[in-house]
């Protein structure tokens, strides 16, 4: 969505918890004092974003506004997903009047990453909000996962100075993992 100005995804809700905890996290980079507590939470939730965005997926539920100006399909892609469900859509008019689209006009499609219309949508604008996540637990995450976060947390916190790139290890660990799209 660089500069796509028709449409805009926004963060209404954050996940509930990281994938990875702080003491996990202390314990893999042999950290015993809590002097750097606050540096490894922000590593750790860098290290999710970055893996989510990697692997195009998001990890744990999280809520999302999509938004989008003269929709004129009868199926919308979700930048983010998959979407375990549809919290609901709002379709506002020209003169700015905002009214929710009946449930039974939509749905999900079944890999999430799009909602499916019963009729083309012919609107000013179009606001879905959804709830997206690969697990709805930290325990469903793969091990892999949480390795290849590790080590970027690693990388980020030897690497102060911003430049953190997302290590060859971490990418490995992700590549079975994922989502391709063609």
């Amino acid at each position: 969505m660089s500069d796509d100005t028709s449409s805009s995804l926004s963060l209404v809700v954050a996940p509930s918890a990281e994938p990875l905890t702080l003491a996990q996290a202390k314990t893999y980079l042999r950290i015993e004092h809590s002097a750097d507590d606050e540096a490894v939470t922000r590593a750790i939730s860098a290290a999710r974003v970055a893996a989510e965005q990697h692997l195009r997926v998001s990890l744990l539920p999280q809520t999302w506004d999509y938004s989008i100006a003269n929709p004129s399909s009868i199926r919308l892609c979700l930048s983010k997903g998959p979407a375990q469900s549809i919290v609901g859509i709002t379709l506002t008019t020209e003169s700015g009047a905002s009214s929710t689209m009946n449930a039974e006009n939509y749905r999900l499609s079944v890999d999430g990453f799009s909602v499916l219309f019963t009729t083309a949508i012919s609107i000013e604008k179009m606001t879905i909000r959804y709830v997206a996540g690969v697990a709805n637990a930290v325990a469903d995450i793969p091990a892999a996962i949480i390795q290849g976060m590790l080590h970027h947390v690693t990388v980020i916190l030897e690497n102060r100075n911003g430049d953190a790139p997302l290590p060859m290890q971490a990418i490995a660990c992700y590549e079975p993992f994922r989502r391709i799209s063609l």
